[in-house]
C-alpha cells in the first residue's frame, strides 16, 4: 500500500460508499498507518464525500455557519457533526433506559438539537438488524446478525425524531397565524402549513419535500416532451398554455375529488398520504396544495383563493402586460383571465357577488387558510370510524388523527388555549418535546402558560391508562407463575389481531390480579380469568409487532423454544423490567412448566 502514490489512494478511498458506517472506519484506520496512507486520509476532498454521504439532511443556516468557521475543513465538519450525533443518541438511549428520568433529556434534545440536525444520525439507528424472529423470509435479509436491543432503540428513536418533526410544525403554525401577508410568500407558506400534519404519523417535512419535487421533475419532464416553454424569459412562454398543463399533469397522475367514503378520510389533508400512489382521490385543498407546490417550483406564483363552497387558485402573472388568472384545479372549467387589477372588474369576470370581498378572487392570508384547513379535519373526523377498513402504516390510528387535530386547534389559539391537546399514547416524548418545549413557549401571558401547564398535567394524570411505576412492583411469594409480563393472550374483544401482550399487572381492592395490556388500540385493563395463553408462533410474532403501535418499546426478543409457539414468551424492556423486575424468572418458570405440559402430553399421545 505505501507504493501507491499519495493521489492514487486516496481516489481509491473515494469508491468507499460515503453512507457506509465501515467508510469511516476505514479512512479512521488510515490515519494510524504510514505517512502515505495518512495523507490520503486526510485529503479534504475525502472527507467531503464522507460528510454528504452520511449527512443527506442539514439546517442550511447551521451548514453555512459551520463551514465558514471552520474554513471549508470537510475533516473538522465531520468531527463536529459526529459528535453532536454522539451526544443526541446518548440522550436518547438515556431515555430509553430510564423510564423515571426522561424529561430532563428529551428536554435537552429539543433544545439543543433540531430534527435535521440529527436525522442522519438517528435514522441509522431506526435501521438496526431485528431479532430474526420478527423478520418476514419473503422481504427482509434473514442471514444479517440482529443487534441487541434494536427493537426498543428503534422505537425511541423514532419517537424522538417524531416529536422534534412535530415540534417544528408547532412552531411553524404559531408563526404562520401571526403572518398577515399574502403574495409571493404565500405559497411557501401555505405547503409548510399541510407538512406539518404528516408530522403526526412520524413522516418529517423533509420527506413531503422529496415527493413533491419528485412529482415536479415527472412534471417538468412531460411539459418538455410537450414542448411548453417554463421560463417565462424566453419566447413563445404562454403562462395560460403552462398552467393548463400542470393541471392536466395532476389529473392524469390520479388527483380527483374523492367521494363517499374517501372524501372523509381522516388523512386526506396530510400531504405525505395523499401525494402517494393509490391515495390521490382526495379534497380540493389537497389538489391545490399539490398545483401550486409544482408552481412553485418551476417559477409560476400561485397561491389558494377563500372562495366560498370551493378553493380557487390565483396565478400572477409575470408580465403586467397579460392578465392574472383564477382557476378550477378540480375540474376541467376553462380559466378566468381577468382583464383588471380592479376587485369589481375581477368579481364580474369570476361570476361571483359584487360584495364578496377581495380573498375570494386574490390570494388569501395564512391565518384565514389555517382557519379553513382545521375546518376541513375536523369535518374528517366523521371518518375516523372506517380507518380499520383500510390497510394503514403503523402510525396512521384514529390517535394520531385526534392528536393532529387538537394539537392544530390549540396551535393556531396559543393566545386563548382552553384545552390541552390529546396527545397520542405512542408519542411518549410529546408532552415535553412539543408541548412544554414547542408550544407553551408560543403562549404569550405567563399567566395562561402556568394554567396551561397546569391543566396539562392534571390531563396526563388523568387520562393516561400507562403510568410508570416510581418504585418496582415485586411479585408476591403466593402468585401464579403465568401472571407475568411478556405473556400473550386472546382475550374477548382483541379485535382482528385476536390477541394481546400483558405490559403490566396490580391487584385491585378485592385482590383480583388484574392485567395491563397492549393491544392494536392502545392499552387496555384486563382480568385474568378472561384471559387464556396463545400459542406464540412466527406468524403471530410478525403480527403484533405490525399491528402494535408501541410493541417496539416493551419488548427486546422472543424466546421461542417451539415452532408450535408453546411455552414461547416475550423478552420485556429495561423499562418493563425495571418495574417488574420478577417477571423475566417468572416467565422462565411459566415457559419450563408449559413445555413439560406438552412433553408428557407427547409421550401419553405416543403411548397411545
Amino acid at each position: 500500500m505505501s507504493l501507491l502514490p499519495v493521489e492514487l489512494l486516496t481516489d481509491i478511498l473515494k469508491q468507499l460508499p460515503g453512507r457506509d458506517p465501515s467508510s469511516l472506519k476505514t479512512v479512521v484506520s488510515f490515519l494510524s498507518a504510514n505517512s502515505v496512507a495518512r495523507a490520503a486520509a486526510l485529503d479534504n476532498a475525502l472527507w467531503k464525500h464522507l460528510y454528504q454521504g452520511r449527512y443527506r439532511h442539514n439546517d442550511a443556516q447551521a451548514e453555512e455557519e459551520r463551514h465558514a468557521r471552520l474554513q471549508g475543513d470537510w475533516r473538522l465538519m465531520y468531527i463536529e457533526r459526529f459528535k453532536l450525533d454522539r451526544v443526541a443518541l446518548h440522550l436518547v438511549d438515556h431515555i430509553r433506559t430510564h423510564p423515571t428520568d426522561r424529561d430532563a433529556p428529551a428536554s435537552s434534545i429539543a433544545t439543543y438539537h433540531s430534527a435535521v440536525g440529527i436525522r442522519d444520525a438517528l435514522q441509522y439507528e431506526t435501521q438496526l438488524p431485528i431479532p430474526r424472529a420478527f423478520r418476514d423470509p419473503e422481504v427482509d435479509d434473514m442471514t444479517e446478525e440482529p443487534v441487541p436491543q434494536a427493537l426498543p432503540r428503534r422505537f425511541w428513536t423514532k419517537a424522538t425524531l417524531g416529536a422534534l418533526a412535530r415540534k417544528e410544525a408547532v412552531e411553524t403554525w404559531c408563526r404562520l397565524q401571526l403572518d398577515d401577508t399574502g403574495g409571493p410568500g404565500l405559497a411557501g407558506g401555505f405547503e409548510d402549513m399541510l407538512k406539518g400534519l404528516s408530522a403526526f404519523t412520524d413522516v418529517a417535512p423533509s420527506q413531503v419535500t422529496e415527493q413533491l419535487e419528485e412529482l415536479t421533475a415527472r412534471c417538468r419532464e412531460r411539459l418538455r416532451s410537450q414542448d411548453v416553454v417554463i421560463d417565462y424569459r424566453r419566447s413563445g412562454y404562454d403562462l395560460l398554455k403552462l398552467v393548463l398543463a400542470i393541471r392536466e399533469f395532476i389529473h392524469d397522475e390520479g388527483f380527483a375529488m374523492g367521494t363517499g367514503r374517501e372524501f372523509y378520510h381522516p388523512f386526506n389533508q396530510f400531504p405525505h398520504y395523499f401525494l402517494g400512489p393509490g391515495r390521490r382521490h382526495t379534497i380540493p385543498m389537497s389538489i391545490i396544495y399539490t398545483f401550486c407546490a409544482i408552481c412553485r417550483r418551476i417559477g409560476i406564483q400561485a397561491a389558494p383563493t377563500n372562495t366560498p363552497r370551493k378553493v380557487l387558485c390565483h396565478i400572477t402573472s409575470p408580465d403586467s402586460r397579460s392578465g392574472n388568472i383564477l382557476l378550477d384545479v378540480c375540474s376541467t372549467d376553462p380559466p378566468v383571465v381577468f382583464s383588471s387589477t380592479d376587485l369589481s372588474v375581477m368579481l364580474r369576470e369570476s361570476g361571483l357577488p359584487g360584495s364578496f370581498p377581495a380573498e375570494t378572487v386574490s390570494p388569501t392570508r395564512l391565518p384565514t387558510l389555517l382557519a379553513r384547513v382545521i375546518n376541513n379535519i375536523f369535518a374528517s373526523m366523521a371518518g375516523l370510524a372506517d380507518l380499520d377498513q383500510y390497510d394503514l402504516p403503523r402510525a396512521h390510528t384514529a390517535f394520531r388523527a385526534e392528536y393532529a387535530v387538537t394539537m392544530t386547534f390549540a396551535a393556531v389559539n396559543a393566545g386563548h388555549i382552553h384545552m390541552a391537546p390529546k396527545v397520542a399514547d405512542d408519542c411518549p416524548l410529546d408532552t415535553q418535546i412539543v408541548l412544554l418545549n414547542g408550544l407553551v413557549p408560543q403562549i404569550p401571558s405567563e399567566n395562561r402558560r402556568e394554567r396551561f401547564v397546569a391543566d396539562l398535567k392534571a390531563g396526563i394524570a388523568g387520562e393516561s391508562r400507562y403510568k410508570i411505576l416510581q418504585q418496582p412492583r415485586r411479585r408476591p411469594q403466593d402468585m401464579e407463575e403465568y401472571a407475568f409480563v411478556g405473556r400473550v393472550l386472546s382475550t374477548p374483544g382483541a379485535g382482528k389481531l385476536g390477541c394481546v401482550v400483558v405490559v403490566g399487572w396490580e391487584f385491585d381492592s378485592h385482590g383480583t390480579l388484574k392485567y395491563l395490556i397492549l393491544t392494536e388500540h392502545g392499552f387496555q385493563s384486563a382480568y385474568a380469568y378472561a384471559t387464556l395463553p396463545e400459542p406464540l408462533t412466527r406468524q403471530t410474532l410478525r403480527s403484533l409487532r405490525k399491528h402494535i403501535a408501541q410493541f417496539d418499546r416493551f419488548f427486546d426478543d422472543v424466546y421461542s423454544p417451539r415452532e408450535d409457539g408453546i411455552g414461547s414468551r416475550l423478552i420485556p424492556t429495561t423499562e418493563l423490567q425495571q418495574q417488574y423486575p420478577d417477571d423475566l424468572e417468572a416467565g422462565i418458570c411459566w415457559s419450563e412448566q408449559q413445555l413439560r405440559i406438552a412433553g408428557d402430553s407427547s409421550a401419553g399421545q405416543h403411548d397411545v
